[in-house]
Order: C-alpha cells, then structure tokens, then sequence
C-alpha cells in the first residue's frame, strides 16, 4: 500500500510514501502498521498534510509532493531512540487543517489546540481541555495575549506527567515566555530540564497542579543575596504573559527594579488573592483592570511611580483587606467609592499628590485599622465620621493642607495608638477627650493648639 497522487485525467501517478512503513525518501518517520485517517491538500497544491488512524502512537506529517518521494516532516516527528527529532512529537491529533495562507497548520489534541508553521517550528498553544469543567478554554483571547510555545513543557522534565496536566503545561510555557522577557537578569532556574515544583520561587498547589504562587522578591532593606529568589535588578518591563497564569494566588515581585506599566492582562488572574509589585520603577496609570480579580485581598504598590487618579473601580474588590499605593506620583481625589471595601483593614495613601477633601465615606470602614494618607494635598476640614472607626490603630494625616478644628469625635476611637497631624493649618483647641485616650505615638501637642479644657 502506498500513498500516492494523480492527475485528474489519470496521468502522472506519484508515490509519496508506502503506508506500511511510512517511508520516503527524505527524512520520512517510521512507524510500522500505520493507516491514513485524513489527507488535505495545501492551498498552493504543493503539500499534503498526513494524519494515521493510529494517531495516539503516530505523528501527523507533511509531505512535500513537488518532487516524487519527497516529505518535509516540519510539524511533528516519530521519536524513538534512533530517532533524533529537531521537532518534538504531538500525538495524538484528532483534527488538523492548513491556515488559508498555507503558511500554518492547526493541530488538535486530545488536551490543547495548537498551530505551528508548515515548516516546522515550535508549537503555540491557542487552546486548551479542562477536565474539572469538562471545556476548552482559549489560551491567548481572555488576556489579548499571543499563542504560547508548549513544546517544551510537554516533552521534557518540566512537567512530567503531560497529558493529565494541561494546565499545568500551559503554567510552564508561560513562565518559560516570562523568563525570556526578562532574560537580562533573570538568575533563575527555570528550564525544561528541572521538574517545575523545584523552579525558584514556584509553589504548585491544587488538583490537577497549578501554579498557586509566583514570589520572587529582592527585599529592599535586606541583604542583595537575600534567601528568597530575585530577578537581579532587571530595569525589564512586567511581561503581560504573566496574565495568563490563570491559577495564581500570590504574585510577589517586590524590589526587582521593574519599569513600565502594570499589565491591564493582571486583572485575568481570577484566582488571584495577593499582588505585591512595591518598591520597583512601575509607571503609568493604575489599570482598571486591577478591579476584576474577585477574590484579591492584598493589593500592594506602593513606592513605584505611578500616575493619575485612583480608580474608583478598586472599591469593587469586595474581599479586600489591603490597599497600599503610597510614594507614587497619583493624583486627583480619593475616591469616595473606597468606602465600600467592609473588609479593609489597611488604607496606605501616603505621600502622593492627592487632592480633594477626605470622603466622610470613610468612615464606613468599620474594619480598618491603619489610615496613612500623609505627604498629599488634601484640603478641608477632617470629617467626624473617621470617629466611626471603631478598630483603628494608627491614624496619619500629617503635612497635608487641613484645616479647622479637630473632631471630637475621635476620641471615640478607643483602639486608637498613634495620631499623627502635624503640617496643617487646624484651628481651634484639642478636644479634651483625646488628653484621656493619650494615644501612645501622638503629635497633638505639637500643634501649638490649647486643648479644650485642662486635662484631669
């Protein structure tokens, strides 16, 4: 048997390969006892795209068909131990179909679509299977990102256990594209030959595997050679790629002299609890974006150069606990709309170039505990409302532009251990209650204000 062409009127009879041992004459696979599932002809005529019926054990092919006998086998190759492929094998394939342009084919996997040149080259990935939901999943629409090359993950230590773990293929070839965005300084260990549960600063976690935690932090104050693993001062962009590690919890890159814009693709990462970009160069406005993660909790980006206003868009994150933006370069007025977040325990503002009046709203923050908005250029007197918060701790508002009196209110607060207000233009005495609260760090005193009535 044999795969062969022929004209229309029955002329030109061409072998391009015997089917029983898929053999050409140009570095044509060998698997033994295969039959043809599918042929389709290239756009130009010039190639047939092969698929076997056994396609769990044989590779699809191209074969050439300009010169008799002849095959490029670009897209995948039967490997076995004589053979050495220059491209790794995908099994496996239920479907495949040229691009119209000739210049791609489309291959479809029992777990990922994927395309890859007529030629040869390293596989993209475009989709992937979910087994926990029983759906294919786009690997590049969601976030606006590029197919991504899977080759590697699925043929190499990385992941060794594929098939299964799609997913977890998928976190690979992500990092992998990360690592190469970064690659001027990225001292890391991140390769197909290492198993990715000993990749630096990976933690795996959940069934199938995933990638749970991406904490890769050169702390600012410590020593350069800290323990936890660092990208060595990179001065590189954050890669949009990241986006994609669509199972992440916690991603730390704290102190890793990142520059750039904050990626709008961070605000695909659905399961993502903690974000921790501090202490970088990261510039630009805030993306919006940042507001769709539900169940982010931890939101730090505090000492970068951030630009603009605040986005009332954050408020939507329900489950936050932590908002730190401070030493950045953000202005306008802060959004009312913060008031909102029941579950903030830490509000870090400071040192900005914020304007406005403080929103009463927050005093609605039933659950903070730590107010900084000192170093901006807020005006207006201080709402008695912040006298609601009944678990604050620590209360910030010096060098701002402040005036009136002093709220008596916040002598309510009866956690209150550190006041701080100095560098403004308040007017009036000290209420008295607040000589009786003595908050523990306090600078009222050096307001050259009288207090209301002597204290007992």
């Amino acid at each position: 048997m044999a795969l062969v062409t022929i004209a229309a009127d029955g002329s030109d009879l061409r072998r391009v390969t015997t089917v029983e041992n898929w053999r050409g004459t140009y570095r044509a696979p060998r698997p033994a006892d295969a039959w043809i599932e599918s042929v389709a002809w290239s756009p130009a005529g010039t190639h047939i795209l092969v698929r076997p019926a056994d396609d769990d054990q044989h590779p699809a092919f191209v074969a050439d068909v300009e010169g008799p006998g002849q095959m490029a086998v670009g897209i995948v190759r039967w490997a076995e131990e004589w053979w050495t492929p220059s491209d790794e094998p995908f099994l496996g394939i239920r479907a495949a179909a040229w691009s119209p342009d000739g210049a791609r084919l489309v291959l479809v996997g029992p777990t990922h679509v994927v395309t890859v040149a007529a030629d040869g080259g390293p596989l993209r990935g475009l989709a992937q299977w979910h087994e926990s939901d029983q759906s294919w999943q786009p690997l590049n629409v969601g976030a606006g990102l590029a197919p991504i090359d899977v080759t590697g993950c699925t043929t190499g230590a990385a992941v060794p256990d594929p098939d299964p773990n799609p997913g977890l293929v998928t976190d690979c070839a992500t990092l992998l594209e990360v690592q190469q965005a970064l690659a001027d300084g990225a001292a890391l260990n991140w390769d197909t030959d290492t198993p990715i549960s000993e990749w630096d600063g990976i933690t795996l976690g959940g069934t199938p595997r995933r990638v749970h935690e991406l904490w890769l932090e050169r702390l600012p104050f410590g020593p350069v050679n800290a323990p936890i693993p660092t990208l060595s001062g990179l001065h590189r962009s954050l890669p949009a790629a990241l986006g994609r590690l669509t199972h992440v919890r916690v991603l730390n890159l704290v102190a890793n002299q990142l520059t750039g814009p904050i990626p709008a693709e961070l605000g695909e990462l659905a399961s993502l609890r903690e974000l921790h970009l501090d202490f970088n160069h990261l510039s630009g406005p805030i993306p919006l974006e940042l507001a769709h993660p539900p169940n982010l909790e931890i939101l730090v980006l505090e000492v970068n150069e951030l630009s603009g206003p605040i986005p009332p868009e954050l408020s939507r994150l329900a489950n936050l606990t932590r908002l730190s933006l401070g030493s950045n370069a953000l202005t306008g007025p802060i959004p009312p709309e913060l008031g909102g977040l029941a579950n903030l325990e830490y509000l870090g503002l400071f040192a900005n170039q914020l304007t406005g009046s403080i929103p009463p709203e927050l005093g609605r923050l039933s659950a903070l505990q730590f107010l900084d908005l000192a170093g901006n250029r807020l005006a207006g007197s201080l709402p008695p409302e912040l006298g609601q918060l009944g678990n604050l701790n620590d209360l910030r508002l010096t060098d701002n532009q402040l005036t009136g009196p002093i709220p008596a209110e916040l002598g309510e607060i009866e956690t209150l251990g550190s006041l701080n207000l100095t560098g403004n233009q308040l007017t009036g005495c000290i209420p008295a209650v607040l000589s009786r609260l003595k908050p523990q760090y306090t600078d009222v005193d050096d307001l050259g204000l009288p207090y209301c009535e002597s204290a007992a």
